[in-house]
């Protein structure tokens, strides 16, 4: 309970809860008189990783997600921001499982496929790679994403030739 509330009290203090679109404080006021459990608060824990991994803090958001790896497993969301994680700490094989994983339960995720790409590419599974990143251009991207997956097929190519 009193861990409850002192995530209620940090809650208040953070604004809106953006997956429930409501006030944090009015969130917090609900969870503790309803008595909500963790999985409310681990999204909370995920929101926290993917910060770290965008600010270039892969280490600190591993340390958060690795002990719910096994009760989250088939949750897309958690394993995307696992995966993120684990590649940019150049942990590629266990990035792949986690964006397999999300490309089972959504195959058009495309950032998913994406970072599969990456994963693959770090591993040097090129011919793999290629496919996942070609199958990811034919769709739209933000023009950085896909200038940056295009120098990787570059990459690819040019180590085809040697």
């Amino acid at each position: 309970m009193y861990e409850m509330l002192v995530t209620a009290i940090g809650a208040v203090r953070c604004g809106v809860n953006h997956e429930f679109g409501l006030p944090r404080f009015l969130f917090a006021t609900l969870a503790l008189l309803v008595g909500l459990t963790s999985p409310v608060w681990e999204d909370d824990v995920l929101l926290q990783a993917r910060t770290l991994v965008d600010t270039q803090k892969p280490q600190d958001a591993l340390r958060l997600l690795e002990p719910l790896k096994s009760q989250r497993a088939n949750d897309e969301e958690f394993q995307y921001v696992l995966g993120l994680a684990l590649v940019d700490l150049g942990r590629a094989q266990e990035a792949e499982t986690a964006f397999r994983n999300v490309l089972v339960k959504n195959p058009s995720h495309a950032q998913a496929r994406a970072e599969l790409g990456r994963a693959l590419f770090q591993q040097g599974k090129d011919r793999e790679a290629q496919h996942e990143f070609e199958t990811v251009l034919v769709g739209p991207l933000p023009e950085n994403v896909r200038t940056n997956i295009e120098l990787l097929l570059a990459a690819i190519k040019s180590k085809q030739r040697i």
